[in-house]
């Protein structure tokens, strides 16, 4: 059985990917200005996945949850 390590890997600890922050702020801008010139989003239901390892993205469909919705308009 291997040692426990002795340091937590996290991004505390180890840092991030920097490119990897450079994508998804990329991709959080280009959400932004479609919401700001009112363009259709495909991700109003979704959740964009971002694979840095393999260089590929994927959609998830999330779901509401009702009770919370209703609950948050008071």
């Amino acid at each position: 059985m291997p040692k426990q390590p002795t340091l937590e890997n996290n991004c505390e600890t180890e840092g991030i990917f920097s490119p990897v922050a450079g994508v998804m702020g990329s991709l959080q801008a280009n959400e932004v200005l479609k919401t700001v010139l009112n363009l259709k989003s495909d991700l109003n239901t979704n959740m964009l996945i971002f694979n840095s390892l393999k260089i590929n993205l994927r959609t998830a469909k999330i779901s509401v949850n009702k009770n919370c919705v209703n609950k948050c308009k008071k």
